[in-house]
């Protein structure tokens, strides 16, 4: 059972070359260490596999919006050639198993849970403080399932979108907003300090990786709601190039957000805070209600790493691939579309299938377009060294075939360009590319007659 992972019994017969009621007598005698999933002919057999000292099932849950919890069955780790993994629904799950996850194995963590995984800045920021508490590498890049799974059972409180594994996990994420909110009053006084603890390593105003550095708060406002947020931020040092930039591109994140609302594209929520030396752009969570509450999400590179084709990691060709399976619909498809010519044509390098998410509904396969976010111009942020440069990105050639998109997107990214060049907030030095980007959208627009 070790070697072959979840068979038959009459597998098991065969393999051991005896009967299959001398396998099946065997496997009763290994009583709750085997898991048996199906009924007649379906039916399998698995051993059960410990991790860690965490032991062998956990049960998930999801976190509704109103703040409940609701059980949505259990996971159960498994042998095999190569771990495995089952997860036994209490109710449907028609994203989270479908097509080869029908039956509820998995040859690895479960796509949604292992989309869970600590990674970017703040991954890196927690495997400093916890990497030696779960005895995992000190390169997220190479963990492997068992590590996933130990730190969201053991620290998987406030993770993206509204899944908790494990008891342990759900009882210190029910009371997590109470016991962490803010007011914003004193946020004026508590971000600075954020900022300069998260900011302790690596060059000012920037992650080793060349991230924009960010931690995460839960406003408390006067009529009692709460509004978690995540909050980029730098130094704004007179001195220092590469912090002028990243103050500089959180405004100009702010001016694209914004622009997109404006015109009927649903973005994420934000405001510019200016304390003393620091600069913070504070993005309202999409993931999480006023009640405390959760709302399911996944990002593209999730979606698409289960089902899709996995055409680099690319926004447009893997949404169309979903499209055609069903995952995603038309109109979210061609808002899609849409925002993928407006980021090429305001210099946006960064749009990864992790900067694109989607809301999930528990009863439907179906996810639709949540808030756009990270939508600035990428082009012009310091390298890992702190360089900076105002060299000009490369305009597209656009897609003839989608012209009406892109004519949309044209007139967004000249209005854009033309906002960032009015904000007496952006440096001088910067609203002069940005009205210099302006003149080469129209010159683009008059080039290829849209």
């Amino acid at each position: 059972m070790r070697a072959l992972g979840p068979a038959s019994a009459s597998a098991l017969a065969r393999h051991l070359d005896v009967s299959t009621p001398t396998a099946t007598a065997a496997i009763a005698r290994l009583g709750d260490e085997v898991l048996a999933t199906g009924r007649g002919r379906a039916s399998r057999y698995a051993l059960r596999r410990e991790v860690g000292r965490s032991g062998n099932r956990w049960p998930l849950f999801r976190i509704g919006p109103d703040g409940r919890p609701e059980r949505l069955g259990e996971l159960h780790a498994l042998h095999g050639d190569r771990q495995c993994w089952y997860l036994q629904a209490d109710r449907p799950l028609p994203l989270y198993m479908h097509g080869e996850f029908a039956s509820g194995f998995y040859d690895d963590l479960p796509w949604f849970l292992m989309a869970l995984r600590p990674q970017g800045y703040l991954g890196r920021e927690f495997l400093r403080r916890y990497g030696d508490t779960i005895n995992a590498p000190h390169d997220l890049q190479v963990w492997q399932a068992d590590d996933v799974l130990l730190t969201l059972f053991l620290y998987g409180t406030n993770l993206s979108g509204d899944l908790i594994i494990g008891d342990q996990a759900l009882h210190k994420a029910m009371p997590l907003a109470a016991h962490n909110k803010i007011t914003p009053i004193e946020r004026l006084t508590l971000y600075p300090q954020a900022a300069k603890y998260a900011d302790r390593n690596g060059p000012p105003g920037s992650s080793a990786a060349g991230e924009q550095p960010k931690f995460i708060s839960i406003l408390a406002h006067p009529g009692g709601e709460l509004e978690e947020v995540i909050v980029k931020f730098a130094r704004i040092d007179p001195d220092n190039a590469a912090t002028r930039r990243w103050g500089n591109l959180l405004l100009c994140e702010e001016q694209a957000l914004r622009l997109l609302a404006e015109h009927g594209i649903a973005s994420a929520q934000t405001e510019i805070v200016d304390v003393d030396d620091w600069r913070f752009l504070q993005s309202t969570r999409f993931d999480r209600t006023p009640q405390g509450g959760r709302i399911g999400v996944i990002a593209l590179d999730a979606l698409d790493a289960a089902y899709g084709g996995g055409v680099g990691n690319l926004w447009l060709p893997n949404v169309i691939e979903l499209h055609r399976q069903g995952f995603i619909d038309a109109d979210d498809l061609e808002r899609i579309r849409l925002l993928d010519a407006f980021g090429r044509l305001i210099g946006n390098t960064d749009m990864h299938g992790g900067n694109l998410s989607f809301f999930v509904d528990r009863d439907s396969r179906v996810v639709r377009l949540a808030p756009v976010y990270d939508m600035l111009p990428m082009h012009y942020r310091p390298n890992e060294s702190g360089s900076v440069h105002d060299q000009p990105f490369n305009l597209p050639v656009p897609d003839l075939g989608a012209i009406t998109a892109w004519a949309h997107a044209a007139t967004l990214a000249t209005a854009y360009w033309r906002r960032c060049a009015d904000d007496a907030r952006i440096g001088e030095r910067f609203r002069a590319l940005c009205a210099d980007n302006a003149r080469r959208i129209d010159d683009w627009r008059n080039r290829f007659g849209i």
